[in-house]
């Protein structure tokens, strides 16, 4: 399995500690899913998606490399009356399962990098449903042919 995708295996498994019952805001936990979702208005929520981004290399020496990975969590909510509030509560709750002591992700890379959040398709007028896509970049080294 490579990096990125031992990587992004990893931080679901954080991410499905998301419980309430754990000291969470939210349960998010219950719905986690790898790749870009599709959804309708009748899904559980919250929902959250994990997917990578690009990829930046680094060659350092001929057949070594470094590698930084966008790691994109996207996150939604339905909530009709405080939608903001409950996307705070869900970027929190991922910040605190991601982001924890263990920066390396159990010696996979070399650090995981909170790069920040950013609104995601703003309701439509009428719509109950937010989202948010909070961004990390994992840092590791690859050997060509290895």
């Amino acid at each position: 399995m490579s990096t990125a995708k031992s990587a992004i295996t990893a931080i679901i498994t954080r991410l499905q500690g998301i419980l309430t019952a754990s000291g969470y805001n939210t349960n998010a936990g219950n719905q986690v899913y790898s790749g870009v979702r599709f959804f309708q208005d009748d899904a559980t929520f919250p929902i959250l998606t994990v997917f990578s981004g690009d990829e930046i290399v680094e060659k350092l020496t001929f057949n070594s490399y470094r590698s930084e990975r966008t790691i994109n969590i996207e996150g939604y909510v339905k909530d009709a009356s405080t939608p903001t509030a409950s996307i705070e509560d869900l970027i929190e709750d991922v910040q605190n399962a991601v982001e924890l002591p263990d920066i390396s992700l159990g010696g996979l890379v070399e650090v995981v990098d909170y790069t920040g959040v950013e609104e995601i398709d703003p309701p439509e007028s009428g719509s109950d449903i937010a989202g948010v896509r909070i961004t990390y970049l994992i840092t590791y080294q690859r050997v060509y042919g290895a």
